[in-house]
């Protein structure tokens, strides 16, 4: 079971899903290692975050 303090779930729609996927998929190809949905969100989260100079990221 997860931690409920660390986790939380999303739902997303089909099309969104698969552009997931397919978004997972690429990241996998190019770092040559299986990258997960959650890290996938994760990752395009924090890139976007640091783009809009949220969460302490600065703009660059």
């Amino acid at each position: 079971m997860p931690d409920i303090l660390k986790y939380s779930s999303v739902s997303v729609n089909k099309k969104t899903y698969k552009e997931l996927k397919a978004v997972s998929n690429a990241l996998s190809t190019e770092l040559g290692m299986k990258v997960s949905l959650a890290k996938t969100i994760e990752h395009l989260a924090t890139q976007k975050a640091k783009q809009l100079g949220l969460n302490g990221h600065s703009k660059s």
